[in-house]
């Protein structure tokens, strides 16, 4: 029996491909500047208040952007940080501190427009 020689290429991670927006939603971008963040996340009704589902992207200046679609009508939402600041506690482990930032806050979103919702904390 002859064993096969063909080796198999690595798993190639394919972004998924966009989805095309509803003409019924509105983009709305979420804009962050916090200079300490590791990792910024969007939290809202719209990903279930998921603390992983919305990943915000650094941009230059420590700023920090996500992008949806949503509704019309108004949406609480919040930001979940990961800061920079390390700490151990007695066991050995380091920990990275998170902090739930602007929670409170609510966007009215309109109809059929493009809308920015900005926050400088830091």
């Amino acid at each position: 029996m002859l064993e096969d020689s063909r080796q198999t290429a690595p798993a190639v991670e394919i972004p998924p491909v966009p989805q095309a927006a509803d003409p019924d939603t509105t983009q709305v971008v979420f804009r962050l500047r916090y200079s300490r963040a590791q990792q910024v996340f969007l939290v809202g009704p719209f990903n279930n208040w998921s603390t992983t589902a919305t990943p915000m992207h650094r941009l230059a200046d420590d700023r920090w952007e996500a992008s949806v679609h949503l509704q019309p009508g108004s949406y609480g939402y919040c930001y979940f940080v990961i800061d920079e600041s390390w700490f151990g506690e007695s066991q050995g482990t380091l920990h990275s501190p998170t902090a739930v930032l602007n929670s409170g806050s609510v966007i009215h979103v309109p109809s059929g427009q493009r809308i920015i919702a900005g926050e400088s904390l830091n």
